[in-house]
């Protein structure tokens, strides 16, 4: 059998989950995979069997197999086992490898602060951005000599704050590549909210140290996956429940600045 990605589900984060996902039932059905056209993939084919079973299977009950919760189909042991496998294939078919990049010093840390569509209106309710004083307090009592600042679009209030208390952080407004690259480079990183960044860890053995909102269900999914990495949470709790669903209203804005942990 073939399993086929139809389309693509939103960009790259979620690209990487869907692909994911399907090569991991791929594995245990002992299938093969198309894919569509994806700027940072190699291939649109990923032959795992030299099966010629032909039918295609296209998934319509997990939104092209990015929900693993929602798709029936399949024995739910398959998202459990060829882990190590899996990773190899994803790293494998991405057009960066961070095999050849070199790795950032133990004395680096890279924070990605998401901005962008949860500042606009009707923003996704789940992705409640980390208050200032997650970032500062890890700054603080991590003592890291370079932080380099990844973000997509600079309108998250966090960004220019803590550019100006700590004057050592490297913001560099690079394209997305560079940025995907100084993340696949770092062993110490801090998360925000969204896809992106737990999406990259599969596909860098560099990462020793990541630090993420203790609400975070991206992070919570890849937990089992990823045994070689320190995964330190930070207690953010009480300030969800205050937050609430985020509709980023100003009271919220002023939360997310001014919140103490």
């Amino acid at each position: 059998m073939i399993l086929k990605i139809n389309s693509w589900f939103g960009r790259l984060g979620n690209n990487l989950i869907q692909l994911r996902h399907v090569i991991l039932i791929a594995l245990f059905y002992e299938y093969n995979i198309e894919i569509p056209p994806h700027p940072f993939f190699n291939t649109i084919k990923i032959m795992l069997t030299k099966n010629t079973d032909n039918h295609t299977y296209i998934d319509t009950e997990g939104d092209n197999f990015f929900y693993a919760t929602k798709i029936k189909k399949f024995d739910n042991k398959c998202f459990k086992k060829n882990i190590d496998k899996m990773k190899k294939i994803l790293q494998s078919i991405f057009i960066i490898k961070s095999n050849d990049l070199p790795s950032l010093s133990n004395n680096d840390l890279v924070i990605h602060i998401r901005g962008g569509d949860i500042f606009y209106n009707n923003p996704y309710p789940n992705y409640i951005p980390p208050p200032l004083s997650y970032y500062t307090d890890i700054i603080d009592n991590e003592n890291y000599e370079k932080i380099y600042l990844i973000n997509d679009i600079d309108n998250n209030p966090c960004i220019e704050l803590l550019k100006k208390k700590y004057t050592h952080i490297i913001h560099e407004k690079n394209m997305l590549i560079d940025d995907i690259k100084k993340i696949l480079s770092a062993k110490n990183i801090v998360f925000s909210v969204g896809t992106f960044p737990c999406s990259l860890l599969f596909l860098t053995n560099h990462t020793q140290n990541v630090y993420y909102p203790s609400y975070s269900f991206q992070v919570k999914e890849i937990l089992n996956y990823m045994s070689q990495i320190n995964f330190h949470s930070i207690p953010l709790i009480d300030y969800k429940n205050t937050i609430g669903k985020w509709k980023n209203t100003k009271e919220q804005n002023k939360l997310l600045l001014f919140n103490k942990n």
